[in-house]
C-alpha cells in the first residue's frame, strides 16, 4: 500500500508543475498606444488614430472598412440675401424738355434737408406713365428734368420722426401716400418751380 502511494505522488507532481506553468491569456485592452479599438463591421476594428487618419485622407468617402461611420456635420447656413435695391434715385429717362423742381426744408430753421426722397408720377400727353425719384442735394433741392409734356405729381417720402407742415391741403393740389404734394401740367420747355416741402424735425 505504501508503495502505491509513493508511485501516485511521483506521477502527480509533474502534472501539477505543467498546469501551474500554463501561460495566462492577456486581455486585449487596446493597441500599443493604449487606444481602445474602434469596432466596425463584423465585430473587428481599428484604433481611433487609424480611423481618424483614414477619414482625413478620404474626406468624401464615408465607407471605411472596420471603422465607425459618423453622420456628417450639418451644412452651413445659406448666406443672407442681398439688400434690396434702393427705391430712390431712379431718374426717369429724358424724353422731353420740361422740368419740375423744388426744395425740402426744416419748417423751423428753413435749412435745406439733404437725402430726402422725392417721388414723381404722371403721364405724358399720349397717356404713357412716367415715374421717377430723386434725393435732395446738400441744400435740400431736387429737380426732375427732361420730362415730356404732360401732367405730373411730386410727393415727398416723410422720414420717421418728422411731420409735414407744407404744402397744406388743398394748396398743393395733390394727395400723397403721406401728406400732400404738388401737381402741374407741363408744356414742352416749361419749368415748374417752387414745389417746396416743409417739415418739423422731431429730435430724440
Amino acid at each position: 500500500m505504501r508503495v502505491l502511494m509513493v508511485i501516485f505522488a511521483l506521477v502527480a507532481a509533474p502534472l501539477a508543475t505543467i498546469v501551474g506553468q500554463s501561460k495566462p491569456v492577456k486581455p486585449v485592452t487596446g493597441n500599443n498606444n493604449g487606444v481602445p479599438p474602434a469596432v466596425g463591421p463584423g465585430g473587428l476594428g481599428h484604433d481611433a488614430l487609424h480611423c481618424a487618419t483614414r477619414a482625413a485622407n478620404s474626406p468624401t468617402d464615408r465607407l471605411f472598412n472596420k471603422c465607425p461611420v459618423d453622420d456628417p456635420p450639418p451644412p452651413p447656413p445659406p448666406p443672407p440675401p442681398p439688400p434690396p435695391p434702393p427705391t430712390c434715385s431712379q431718374v426717369p429717362p429724358a424724353t422731353g424738355t420740361a422740368s419740375m423742381e423744388g426744395q425740402v426744408v426744416d419748417a423751423v430753421t428753413f435749412v435745406g434737408l439733404t437725402g430726402w426722397c422725392i417721388d414723381l408720377t404722371g403721364t405724358d400727353l399720349a397717356g404713357n406713365p412716367i415715374t421717377g425719384s430723386v434725393l435732395t442735394d446738400a441744400s435740400g433741392s431736387y429737380a426732375f428734368s427732361g420730362l415730356p409734356a404732360g401732367t405730373y405729381t411730386v410727393c415727398e417720402e416723410i422720414q420717421t420722426g418728422s411731420t409735414q407742415t407744407y404744402p397744406p391741403a388743398p394748396q398743393g393740389g395733390a394727395s400723397c401716400p403721406a401728406g400732400f404734394g404738388w401737381q402741374s401740367t407741363l408744356r414742352d420747355g416749361f419749368v415748374a418751380q417752387f414745389n417746396d416741402f416743409r417739415n418739423v424735425i422731431v429730435t430724440p
